[in-house]
C-alpha cells in the first residue's frame, strides 16, 4: 500500500532533522488532513454503489 511506503520513507528521511521539529509528526497529520479533504470531496458527489463500496474498502484498509 502506497501509504505505509509513504509514511517510512519520511520516516527515513525525516529522521536525520532535530526531533526538536517534530518533522514525522507534522507530516502525518498534513497526510491525513490531505485524505480526509479528499474524501469529503469525493463524497460530496453523486457516487454508486459499486463506488461507494470501493470508498469503504479504502477507508477500511487505510485505518
Amino acid at each position: 500500500m502506497f501509504i505505509m511506503d509513504d509514511l517510512a520513507a519520511a520516516k527515513k528521511f525525516l529522521a536525520s532533522f532535530p526531533k526538536e521539529h517534530q518533522l514525522y509528526d507534522r507530516f502525518v497529520l498534513l497526510y491525513h488532513q490531505n485524505i480526509r479533504k479528499k474524501l469529503t470531496e469525493i463524497g460530496a458527489t453523486d457516487l454508486d454503489k459499486r463506488e461507494i463500496v470501493q470508498l469503504l474498502n479504502w477507508v477500511k484498509d487505510y485505518t
